[in-house]
């Protein structure tokens, strides 16, 4: 078992497709492998519904851990990261579901390399001082601060309302389409906070 897990080969990541895909592609499989006769055709049309459906996955562009302490930033090379420590939890997955896995220092690195006008405002040293911005730019804001000038940011305060959040970008630059993903609920089994 040694000899098959020690190459660096032995594991591969793939995107994390969307949701829908799974399912139809088991269930493409089962139709496949229990039908008889002709049927097996609408199995073999759902694998590869599925199969086009992975293909076609597009991973966020921009990714904000949902306390805004770390922020990702899709690139070719793999995403880059706005910090070289915290929030590693969120960027041990991040790299997962994309498929390309990477050092953190290296992801840091091509955090520093980006060419996108994108600011992550983290650091307690600089709270309380203004932060002046341009049009065209992207501030996220970890902590209070105020924000003078045309530009697209998401405080503090939307960052603790809404949790964590995942952008898109269109061919431009300009931010697409926005999900929040609200961390603040309560499963039936937690405690009550």
């Amino acid at each position: 078992a040694h000899f098959f897990a020690q190459p660096a080969s032995a594991v591969t990541f793939v995107i994390k497709p969307a949701a829908w895909i799974l399912p139809l592609f088991s269930a493409s499989c089962a139709w496949i492998i229990l039908w008889c006769g002709w049927g097996k055709g609408l199995g073999v049309l759902g694998v590869v519904a599925a199969l086009m459906g992975w293909h076609g996955s597009d991973r966020p562009d921009i990714l904000i851990a949902k306390d805004g302490v770390l922020v990702g930033l899709l690139l070719p090379e793999g995403r880059a990261l706005s910090k070289p420590n915290g929030g590693t939890f969120s960027a041990g997955i991040w790299a997962q579901y994309d498929g390309l896995p990477m050092p953190r220092e290296k992801a840091y690195a091509l955090w520093q390399d980006r060419k996108i006008d994108l600011y992550h405002h983290w650091s307690n040293k600089k709270k309380g001082l203004e932060i002046a911005c341009v049009p065209r730019e992207l501030h996220i804001v970890a902590q209070k601060r105020r924000i003078s000038g045309e530009c697209w940011h998401l405080s503090h305060h939307i960052i603790k309302r809404n949790g964590a959040t995942a952008i898109w970008l269109d061919h431009q630059g300009k931010i697409a389409k926005i999900r929040h993903i609200n961390s603040g609920f309560t499963r039936l089994w937690s405690k009550h906070r």
